[in-house]
């Protein structure tokens, strides 16, 4: 009986994990700054004030898992030839120069610091962190070019066991949270506080303080690359979603929940079925906890009584 107990706790916990996710907060008391938005993988996008690129990104639905590996504060370059090309980070800019190539193989410098890679390999270049996509040279072999990855820092997501981050770039702190991952594309929530130290908390994703900035003309599908799923008309000005209503609109398109009408919009009617969803749950869990435990107490009880008949 203790065996099927703990089976049936375990189940309960590992089905309630995909539902929590970061809150930030800030010190001084004030809402955070958020915004939201998907990266390809092999690009860069600034999100809040911060460039994130997108190393690689899974999604393992079978277990309910994705994850994304990224470089933060960085960008994606190409070098031709000797020329250079200026990179710009959060600690100030670095030129980069192509000094030789070869079928397979770079040799990049970045701000005076210089290494040869192999297409796929990571190194160091003057401290960032680098990766080379792509290396060309012309048949003569009079012209060639790289393309690269770089950033001033690397960070590993997955929702299941580092879904978010704080990471400081410029003297600003930024909270970096995994929002959904395919294998093409990752999608983030970027959050910073305007004059107090973001603070990251664990609470249900059904929390509707704070809310994500769509930034204009953008749409819910841009988050998971799904362009046929859910369409919402575009806007002029900017439009804001709370947390709850995007993580909702992405759990029904994983799920295949297509709206009739078309429009992302009209879904907002049904945020009310789902209001205090978190709350529900938490208690729920907690109802079936005490009463797993009762069984187990009252079966020891009378398996001691029986015992001692015999």
């Amino acid at each position: 009986m203790k065996r099927e107990a703990v089976i049936f706790f375990l189940t309960v916990v590992l089905a309630l994990l995909p539902l929590i996710s970061a809150k930030a907060v800030c010190s001084d008391g004030n809402k955070t700054i958020s915004d939201t938005d998907g990266i390809n993988v092999n690009d860069a996008r600034s999100i809040n004030g911060i460039k994130i690129v997108v190393i690689s990104a899974e999604d393992i639905r079978v277990f309910k898992r994705y994850m994304a590996d990224v470089f933060v504060d960085g960008d994606k370059v190409k070098v031709i030839n000797t020329t250079s090309n200026e990179i710009v980070f959060s600690s100030g800019n670095y030129n980069a120069t192509l000094i030789s190539t070869s079928s397979g193989k770079a040799k990049i410098q970045v701000g005076g610091d210089e290494k040869e890679l192999e297409v796929e390999e990571f190194g160091t270049i003057n401290g960032f962190d680098v990766i080379l996509l792509e290396s060309t040279l012309s048949s003569g072999g009079t012209s060639g070019s790289a393309t690269f990855l770089i950033g001033a820092k690397r960070v590993s997501f997955s929702n299941d066991k580092n879904p978010s981050e704080i990471v400081n770039m410029g003297g600003n702190n930024y909270l970096i949270e995994l929002f959904s991952a395919s294998d093409s594309k990752a999608s983030f929530i970027v959050s910073k506080c305007e004059n107090g130290e973001i603070q990251e908390q664990s609470t249900a994703q059904n929390v509707t303080e704070g809310k994500i900035n769509i930034t204009s003309n953008s749409t819910i599908n841009s988050l998971i690359g799904n362009n046929n799923s859910l369409k919402e008309e575009n806007t002029s000005s900017e439009t804001q979603i709370t947390l709850e209503e995007a993580n909702r609109r992405r759990r029904e398109l994983e799920l295949g929940i297509n709206s009739s009408s078309g429009n992302a919009s009209s879904l907002g009617g049904k945020l009310g079925k789902v209001e205090g969803a978190g709350k529900l749950i938490f208690f729920v869990f907690i109802g079936l906890l005490i009463i797993i435990v009762a069984y187990i107490f009252i079966r020891m009880k009378i398996n001691g009584k029986g015992s001692k008949k015999v």
